[in-house]
């Protein structure tokens, strides 16, 4: 294969591998992070998300240094060292700045964090306004920082980011208004002006309105002489002057 040709040797194959990993810490962050959580509103206080285990139990003590072993060894190879990997990755065409990934793991890890501990219906509220805080804020960073090394991919995921905080915006209308056909119409409203807009500068930015017009700048092919100039006519080798 030929160097520039997309997709690169072993494209689909990386592109699998990325998506499982990236499932799979989040599977594996929230497990750990499942045994901090305790449900405090019943008698005894058991956690949350496993109730037959009691809080402040022997056996939960032994889960809590288990998981903190395990978030201690897990997350810094997970946060610090993928990004480093996955941008030396060959078969990887769509690659992202190492600080990008490392900041967006660190936005993951609060989201699931927030969903996590603030789980009762009258705390929703908490983690839908934190996740819109979040990926408005990661979208104006990937805007300013352009990390994928598919400068036109960058257009389409501030677009994505923002229409991740869209959703969650749904979500709180439905909260307090309680009206789901209200929530699921301001939704799919929103998601369709933000994919136009984003059409939309994909097209601005494709244009080629930023390069000057060849013709204008375009040189005569032979020069004409100067007004002042002489013109001499050459002298043959052979021919007397």
């Amino acid at each position: 294969m030929k160097a520039g040709e997309f997709p690169s040797r072993g494209f689909a194959h990386s592109q699998i591998l990325i998506h499982f990993s990236t499932t799979l810490s989040v599977w594996i962050i929230t497990t750990f992070l499942d045994l901090f959580a305790c449900d405090f509103y019943q008698t005894p206080n058991v956690l949350f998300y496993m109730p037959e285990i009691q809080c402040g139990s022997y056996l939960h003590h032994w889960f809590i240094v288990l998981a903190a072993c395990g978030l201690f060894l897990y997350y810094p190879i997970s946060s610090f060292l993928y990004p480093n990997l996955q941008y030396l990755n060959v078969g990887n065409d769509f690659k992202y700045d190492t600080s990008f990934v490392v900041l967006f793991n660190q936005v993951k890890l609060i989201i699931i964090a927030v969903t996590i501990f603030f789980p009762y219906e009258n705390e929703v509220v908490i983690p839908l306004i934190v996740s819109i805080a979040l990926w408005i804020g990661l979208a104006l960073v990937n805007r300013i920082l352009k990390p994928n090394v598919v400068k036109v991919l960058n257009i389409w995921e501030t677009g994505l980011y923002f229409g991740g905080a869209w959703v969650n915006v749904a979500a709180l209308i439905a909260y307090f208004s309680k009206s789901t056909a209200l929530a699921t119409t301001v939704l799919i409203l929103g998601l369709i002006v933000i994919a136009i807009i984003t059409f939309a500068i994909h097209r601005y930015y494709r244009q080629p309105h930023d390069y000057e017009e060849v013709s204008q700048n375009k040189k005569p092919a032979v020069d004409e002489p100067a007004e002042n100039e002489e013109e001499f006519e050459p002298i043959h080798p052979m021919r007397p002057k």
